[in-house]
């Protein structure tokens, strides 16, 4: 968000809750998957 005053021009971030978890649940999906999939070829060899 950009806001214009008399003092200046300031610029706030804008955070979608919404991006983020899905970001983190993507990443903990993936994560977990990986490391099934290696623990799964260490066990079987």
């Amino acid at each position: 968000m950009i806001e214009l005053a008399p003092e200046g021009v300031r610029v706030h971030p804008v955070y979608d809750q919404t991006r983020i978890t899905l970001a983190g649940i993507t990443f903990a999906s993936t994560a977990a998957a990986l490391a099934s999939r290696t623990l799964l070829k260490l066990l079987r060899g």
